[in-house]
């Protein structure tokens, strides 16, 4: 997997510096630094060693969150190391200033998108992932185990199951369980099934003090890599750091919603990336405009009430998607289709809605229905990411997850668009917002926003 990644990392990197150079092409109209362009080579080894220094071979367990701050810091100290030699030593490295600007923001995107994709490949095929054994026996063990199988990508293979007490749950799936009752015969059992297994996932709240200790005693059973898992119940995971404390481990936990530097930040990034792309986007929302109203009469722009932070209360913009007598058509729907109606309380939205017009299922399918909560945006009532924005009737739904929900500003993406989407129960959607603000940092926004950019290109979970 390290190899595989090594090989992705170098084709990226160097394909990233031929489009910076091209690009230059197209400016100044001149190939003179492509003829130069072995002398970046020794870049693209010194980068791949920031990045195993940082973990990033083969970077297994590491949340995609933290993989992309590495990856930027990484590519950044590159870049300005040779940037640095660049002018202090412009005979050996001569090149155009926009050529690393352009090379620097390529090689970040490149890279983690060339990581994503073999992590969904080798995922879908199989190959991909360490194998690892879990030992526990409660629902924790469970959750821990469906949440590998359906995420491939994280690199954690479940390949054995241990059960250390007298758990009744049941687990329905593929992979092996053994119950253990002595160490002695588990030794024996691994040596003569399992001798592949180098690493192993140890939940604390499940398994006895001399299983913990038999576990993390290299003489006993010899796990190269031990990962204890800790429930730590409403405490964001993302913000956790350790302290060695003469042998007491210590848990910092970050509070980034009130550190003012980051809030500003998020804010920046919100009013500059809307401006972009509010100017781009301007002969776009003319045209979808036009075939709006033609189609269908009424407003081109539909406003709603929803609820943002602080329990504010203000008008979400979007492109009307549904006929003007809208109400009346799902009333009368759902009274006659008990089914759909069931599906309505679940997750409040449905599949085959029949307000939707046809260029409202094209919008909605292709979320261009949201391009006018760019000004919502500008206007400081919603962010780019954050949880959706909620109607009065949802607050119920969510319960005590609404405390957490007024404390940032709802968003055109988050976590639930890029975790299912529709696809998703309203009571995960809930569990995904309460994570996203527990957990809230500007790495945690831009990933998302990478992620929703795939997401958008093939459409799954969207109606």
């Amino acid at each position: 997997m390290a190899l595989i990644f090594v090989i992705s990392d170098f084709l990226m990197l160097f394909l990233a510096e031929v489009i910076a150079i091209v690009l230059r092409f197209w400016i100044i109209g001149t190939f003179d630094d492509l003829t130069k362009l072995w002398r970046l080579l020794f870049f693209i080894p010194m980068t791949m060693i920031i990045y195993f220094s940082r973990g990033l071979y083969p970077a297994i367990g590491v949340s995609p969150v933290e993989e992309l701050r590495r990856l930027f810091s990484s590519t950044t100290i590159s870049f300005f190391i040779i940037t640095s030699v660049s002018f202090w030593f412009p005979s050996i490295l001569n090149y155009s200033r926009l050529i690393f600007i352009v090379g620097w923001i390529f090689s970040f995107a490149f890279v983690q998108l060339g990581r994503w994709f073999l992590r969904f490949i080798g995922g879908k095929a199989g190959f991909w992932g360490e194998p690892v054994l879990i030992m526990g026996g409660g629902l924790e063990t469970w959750q821990l185990l469906r949440f590998l199988n359906k995420n491939p990508h994280i690199g954690l293979k479940p390949s054995l199951v241990v059960i250390t007490n007298n758990s009744d749950l049941v687990y329905d799936g593929n992979v092996p369980v053994f119950h253990l009752k002595k160490l002695t015969e588990f030794d024996e059992f691994l040596q003569n099934n399992f001798v592949h297994i180098n690493s192993a996932l140890l939940v604390s709240n499940e398994t006895s003090e001399d299983i913990k200790s038999a576990i993390l005693d290299e003489q006993r059973l010899k796990f190269s890599h031990v990962i204890v898992v800790l429930n730590f119940g409403r405490v964001g995971n993302l913000g956790l750091v350790p302290y060695d404390l003469e042998g007491l481990m210590g848990l910092e936990v970050k509070q980034h919603l009130l550190a003012i530097t980051d809030k500003v930040l998020k804010r920046i990034i919100d009013v500059a990336v809307s401006l972009f792309a509010l100017f781009c986007a301007a002969p776009l929302i003319t045209i979808l405009g036009a075939i709006v109203r033609l189609e269908s009469p009424g407003p081109i722009f539909y406003s709603h009430q929803r609820i943002g932070q602080n329990g504010r209360k203000f008008n979400v913009l979007k492109f009307r998607t549904m006929r003007q007598d809208a109400d009346a058509v799902l009333q009368s729907y759902l009274e006659q289709n008990p089914e759909a109606m069931e599906e309505w309380k679940s997750c409040r939205k449905l599949k085959f809605d029949p307000r939707v017009t046809r260029i409202g299922r094209f919008l909605r399918k292709s979320s261009l229905d949201e391009i006018p909560q760019i000004v919502n945006v500008l206007k400081g009532e919603m962010s780019l990411v954050g949880p959706r924005p909620i109607v009065e009737d949802e607050i119920e739904l969510y319960q005590e997850g609404f405390k957490l929900y007024t404390k940032v500003l709802p968003g055109i993406t988050g976590l639930w668009q890029v975790s299912g989407r529709n696809d998703t129960t309203y009571s995960e959607r809930v569990r995904l917002d309460e994570y996203y603000v527990r957990n809230w940092s500007i790495w945690l926004d831009i990933y998302i926003i990478f992620r929703t950019i795939v997401i958008l290109m093939n459409r799954n979970g969207a109606y």
